[in-house]
């Protein structure tokens, strides 16, 4: 994906400029929000093209892998060319085949496992370079805004920014239903990128519960590189052992998003169901419907994945509120 190209040295002169002589002093935030955005950008480019890269050399050794398969395959219809011809087969024949069938398992393992690699470096390099896009527009309003000296422009540009590095994982966290979402806020438009249940049977101990949790968020936020994490806050459970392990859940989720640098924010349910529903009493499946309906679902989700949609929305327009200076969420 190429990034759009904009003047920006000769944008942040003009900038920092008016900021100088301008006689306002909110413009004097325009500057110090373009360098932040500037700089935004440098990272979201770098790590873009660190991302290409990894992408095309997972892909190479992909390819390598194959072509081993490939020559092992070779070899081993050789033998067996050789023993049907021959009419018999030697102990040693029957192990060399069974080697090369080994060898190729294990070969054809290794080469779709570089092939995932470069599925998701290459992704990821699609998601920087789209932020360094955002980040770049952004700045380019904030030059008009400056320019025509109207603060509306500038409260724009923030919003853009925003949108540069918003990708949010929502989670819905429990012991046994772990309701995961990840939506993509880019364009203004949600887009629901995942949403699924991590289900823990029964049978299965505390313990090995929380390490499903924590490794299956791990492999969805290596999968879709989300930028922050959104939780629902406890505020009520009925008894103390309910908290325990809910508290447990929400411990493994939170160390899955912390080891990947996520940051994570929460939000009340109440909060969650009045910015969905539009009051804070709501069911379950009024909450299930109206995430289908905003999200354009083609199917209701369950109820834990749709309650982690919800939180997903939530996030989304409390960042936006917050670009424009409107108290949002409480970060953990």
């Amino acid at each position: 994906m190429e990034e759009a190209e904009v003047p920006l040295e000769h944008l942040h002169e003009e900038i920092h400029h008016r900021a100088e002589h301008g006689g306002e002093q909110w413009i004097s935030g325009v500057a110090l929000s373009t360098a932040l955005l500037a700089v935004l950008a440098a990272i979201a480019s770098l790590v873009s093209g660190m991302r290409a890269n990894e992408a095309m050399m997972s892909q190479i050794e992909s390819s390598d892998h194959w072509a081993y398969y490939q020559a092992k395959g070779i070899k081993a219809a050789v033998l067996d060319a050789k023993m049907t011809l021959s009419g018999t087969a030697t102990e040693q024949d029957r192990a060399k085949a069974q080697q090369y069938q080994e060898e190729q398992t294990e070969i054809q393992k290794e080469a779709r496992a570089k092939e995932s690699a470069a599925k998701t470096n290459f992704h990821q390099h699609e998601v920087f370079a789209r932020g360094v896009t955002m980040f770049q527009i952004a700045i380019a309003i904030a030059a008009i805004s400056a320019l025509t000296k109207r603060q509306i422009y500038w409260f724009v540009s923030m919003s853009v920014g925003a949108v540069g590095c918003m990708r949010v994982l929502a989670i819905d966290a429990s012991l046994r239903n772990t309701g995961v979402a990840i939506v993509d806020g880019a364009n203004g438009q949600p887009r629901v990128l995942f949403f699924g249940t991590i289900h823990n049977p029964s049978a299965l101990k505390s313990s090995s519960c929380l390490v499903m949790i924590r490794e299956r968020l791990a492999q969805l936020i290596h999968e879709h590189a989300p930028d922050c994490c959104a939780m629902e806050a406890v505020i009520y459970v009925q008894s103390y052992k309910t908290a325990i392990l809910l508290g447990a859940a929400r411990g493994a989720a939170i160390l899955a998003a912390a080891e990947s640098g996520l940051p994570v924010f929460e939000y009340a349910p109440t909060r969650i169901k009045q910015s969905t529903v539009g009051r804070g009493a709501a069911g379950k499946n009024q909450v299930a419907f109206m995430v289908r309906a905003l999200l354009g679902l083609t199917e209701t989700p369950d109820a834990d994945s749709a309650d982690a949609l919800a939180i997903a929305l939530t996030h989304l327009r409390a960042e936006a509120a917050t670009r424009l200076g409107i108290p949002a969420a409480g970060q953990i």
